[in-house]
């Protein structure tokens, strides 16, 4: 037991001292990246085909970035990041997932061995909540301002512009999150990508059924051909349609919802409060044992109460 503590220790401080020498030299080990890649493509010589697309490079140390591309289910963590918002990359969020966990193991070595295995488990879980609550209140973000984006571009196609001016337009006029998205679409338009890739790419991006509506309706469009703006304005209805529905379930599950985050902030609000006033009528909750132990599960009851009940309330539609 020493031995792995010592080991889980030693690897924590490894990761730390890592992390600080990246945060330090994170600039000029992109620069060095990017000089290779340049000295790279000029020793393989103008022959062969050239991506216009920027790669995503998921660490910003080459050894890293090279072994989290092998390895299974990065790719999908490194889709996220960008629905989520988040300016990190996979080498960055698992770093600090692994310093979390460390942190958590040195709690359980303080505080017993229960309160450890509590400790690490919220540690374990707590990026991917956080990663999927970012990704579900950004995409609620672009559900609510597609429908102005589809009115902006069936609007420019009636005024005679075409659908690539119609999508600068909206990139130019519509604010974050749509119109960064829009933003990169007409980029990648202006550099070459094939319409077909680019929205693909932008429903990826996006999520949901909406974004894949909106996508399909332009491909549909654009091989059995008709009005697009009248097929367009159409979908701009239904997607309205979904949002509204979407708003009156959140009124309708507000209860639920208000009910989990009462119960989950609670019994924290009680505890601060009664160690406030008395802590010798808390003191044995403290001590190592039992109390520790009690301590502990009543941690992850209440979390696992909370996710339980926002489930419940979490309606499809």
């Amino acid at each position: 037991m020493t031995l792995l503590v010592l080991a889980i220790v030693f690897i924590a401080a490894a990761l730390l001292v890592l992390a600080l020498y990246v945060a330090v030299n994170r600039r000029r080990l992109t620069e060095a990246q990017e000089a290779r890649a340049r000295l790279r493509a000029l020793r393989n010589g103008p022959a062969g085909h050239a991506d216009i697309v920027h790669d995503r490079h998921r660490s910003s140390m080459p050894l890293f970035d090279d072994l989290l591309q092998g390895l299974p289910g990065i790719a999908h963590l490194d889709a996220l990041l960008p629905r989520a918002a988040l300016p990190w990359s996979v080498g960055e969020l698992l770093l600090g997932w692994a310093l979390g966990v460390a942190l958590a193991v040195a709690v359980g070595q303080i505080w017993g061995r229960t309160v450890g295995a509590v400790a690490v488990l919220l540690a374990a879980l707590a990026p991917a909540l956080y990663l999927r609550h970012r990704v579900r209140h950004r995409a609620a973000r672009l559900e609510a301002q597609l429908p102005e984006a589809i009115d902006m571009i069936v609007n420019a196609i009636r005024a005679g512009f075409s659908l690539p001016a119609a999508m600068q337009f909206v990139a130019e006029e519509l604010p974050a999150p749509m119109g960064t998205e829009f933003v990169r679409l007409a980029e990648e338009q202006r550099l070459g990508v094939d319409l077909r890739d680019a929205l693909v790419g932008f429903e990826h991006r996006v999520g949901g059924i909406d974004a894949k509506l909106f996508v399909t309706a332009i491909l549909v469009q654009r091989e059995s051909g008709g009005s697009l703006s009248e097929v367009l304005l159409g979908l701009a209805g239904v997607v309205r349609d979904r949002v509204v529905l979407r708003d009156r379930v959140a009124v309708l599950t507000a209860e639920p919802r208000a009910s989990a985050q009462v119960l989950g902030v609670l019994p924290i609000v009680c505890f601060g409060a009664l160690l406030l006033l008395d802590p010798t009528f808390v003191q044995p909750m403290l001590e190592p044992g039992l109390g520790r132990g009690l301590l502990a599960y009543a941690a992850l009851s209440v979390v696992v109460g909370y996710l339980l009940l926002s489930r419940i309330a979490r309606i499809a539609y």
